[in-house]
């Protein structure tokens, strides 16, 4: 795990027994500590939520300037 791109989580909240709900995506997955989410980029250490993909790129497309004729 790159420590670079693991920061503390914001749309979460807390429940019962450590346990933490994601508020992410319409998912709302219940992780237990020690585990990741659905999407497998959040993960629950000690009852903190974290994403493990901070800052990352994820999406990539090569689009042309010049794409057909300007005139």
């Amino acid at each position: 795990m790159d420590r670079s791109t693991v920061r503390k989580a914001l749309l979460y909240e807390n429940t019962r027994g450590g346990l933490v709900r994601c508020l992410l995506c319409e998912r709302r997955c219940i992780i237990s500590e020690g585990s990741t989410g659905f999407c497998g980029t959040r993960i629950n250490m000690d009852g903190v939520l974290y994403t493990l993909v901070y800052g990352d790129i994820s999406a990539i497309s090569v689009n042309p300037i010049e794409k057909g004729c300007l005139f």
